[in-house]
């Protein structure tokens, strides 16, 4: 009798674990909101649509001062103009081709590794530039950006990637 307690025990035991669903997305809603906000930023600069790209952006973030010194004939106030010279004169704004990870880095920060594709849908590498070669600056395919949570809104820090 005990060897048989023991095994439906046992059984029932392996049963709940089988059954036991994996975590999805939907167990991480503020993951996932701030995975679809990388998304659309990205596919909405990538479309030319500055205006909605730049309500995604965070507006402190450090790479509007880069696009305003890039960019000295551009409002330095107007977000969006400033996103669209920079995406056309300075960096590779480009559709995510892939989320390769995503992972909570803070209570309101958001870490994601992801890879661009090209406009032809290859995979865009950003390779060696200024006179150096692969072995001195080996060519790079993984991104990693930051999304964060401020008043409530998901919002992107960085830039797309720059290419000199």
């Amino acid at each position: 009798m005990r060897k048989c307690l023991a095994f439906l025990t046992t059984f029932a035991f392996l049963i709940a674990a089988c059954a036991a669903p994996p975590p999805a997305e939907a167990d991480h809603p503020d993951l996932e909101h701030a995975q679809q906000t990388l998304l659309d930023f990205f596919s909405l600069l990538a479309a030319g649509d500055y205006a909605a790209a730049a309500s995604l952006h965070a507006a402190e973030d450090e790479s509007y001062e880069d696009a305003r010194r890039n960019n000295p004939d551009v409002d330095a106030n107007d977000r969006a103009a400033l996103l669209e010279a920079a995406c056309t004169f300075q960096l590779q704004c480009l559709e995510i081709r892939e989320v390769l990870s995503a992972a909570q880095v803070g209570t309101d920060q958001y870490d994601f590794v992801v890879t661009f594709s090209n406009s032809d849908g290859s995979l865009f590498v950003l390779g060696p530039c200024c006179g150096e070669d692969e072995t001195s600056m080996p060519p790079v395919s993984e991104f990693v950006y930051r999304v964060e949570v401020r008043g409530g809104g998901f919002f992107v820090l960085g830039s797309p990637v720059y290419v000199p």
